[in-house]
């Protein structure tokens, strides 16, 4: 009996060897994007598991203008988003229009919306010296320093701005801050009159001064980034959308900042959409622009 049960476990366990073992192909197609180079397999002790060893496609120049095409088109949509927060309508082909437009009229549009938003900006400062008692001589000092590499030479109303920092109390504070005031609108009239478009056409003059009253109105960092050409570009941007801006409200602090980024981003994005499309119809894209279905 013992024989029979031993001969009975080799012959069994001798078939089961003998049998051949199950065959089995996993994902053997490749996903989309991505194309065969070969295969990996693996045995386990029931079956054999082919799998498809994939690589990622290289894209086509089309396909890339198109990525680039779509992706700056999702910027400039939030870029979009960010100006009608702010109370501005912008579309791409308002961008085009204002980009092909002269120099100067770009220019008048910047001086117009700089005496706006100058007036607004004195009103406020009119109603008090609280604003100023965040500064100190220090930032003062480095501020002024930053205006005057920049070309600004008003030594008066530099003094004037180091009074209002260094003013120990709310009375003197608000004294230092009229006599600015004064000195400011003296300054910012003879600025205002005497610049040509001609010859002047970055309207440097009245960026330099709205930036010397915001750096007084207690906001430093602000006082500069008006000061810029970029800036004065957002602006005229801004006049150009919307051709009322004296009557709109007065801009705060973050609209002027928040203006100034969104219309940064903006004329990068719209630059990049053109490349981009026009990479695209190089390629052998069909039609005028590619369409950004599925990505």
């Amino acid at each position: 009996m013992a024989w029979f049960k031993l001969i009975s476990t080799v012959l069994i366990s001798g078939a089961l060897l003998s049998m051949p073992l199950s065959l089995a192909r996993a994902d053997d197609d490749c996903p989309a994007g991505y194309h065969k180079v070969g295969e990996d397999v693996e045995e386990t002790p029931t079956e054999t598991i082919i799998r498809s060893r994939c690589k990622r496609n290289t894209p086509s120049a089309q396909d890339v203008a198109r990525s680039r095409y779509c992706k700056a088109q999702g910027l400039i949509t939030q870029d979009q988003a960010g100006l009608r927060a702010l109370d501005f309508q912008s579309d791409v082909a308002e961008y085009e229009k204002f980009q092909a437009i002269s120099e100067d009229q770009k220019a008048s549009f910047e001086h117009k919306v700089f005496d706006a938003v100058l007036d607004q900006a004195l009103e406020a400062a009119e109603q008090g010296a609280e604003v100023a008692k965040s500064l100190n001589p220090w930032s003062v000092n480095k501020s002024i320093k930053q205006l005057k590499a920049k070309g600004f030479a008003n030594e008066p109303l530099f003094a004037a701005m180091r009074k209002v920092a260094a003013a120990t109390d709310k009375p003197a504070r608000v004294e230092a801050y009229k006599a600015f005031v004064r000195g400011f609108k003296v300054g910012h009239e003879g600025a205002d009159t005497a610049i040509d478009i001609h010859k002047e056409p970055e309207n440097a003059e009245l960026r330099l001064y709205l930036g010397a009253l915001k750096i007084v109105q207690g906001n430093p960092e602000l006082g500069l980034v008006v000061t810029s050409f970029e800036f004065g570009e957002s602006f005229s941007y801004l006049y150009f959308l919307n051709k009322q801006i004296a009557e709109k409200n007065m801009l705060s602090g973050q609209k002027m900042s928040n203006l100034a980024k969104l219309t940064g981003n903006m004329k990068t994005h719209v630059s990049t959409l053109k490349t981009a499309q026009s990479d695209w119809q190089k390629a052998g894209g069909k039609g005028e622009k590619p369409s950004c279905d599925g990505l």
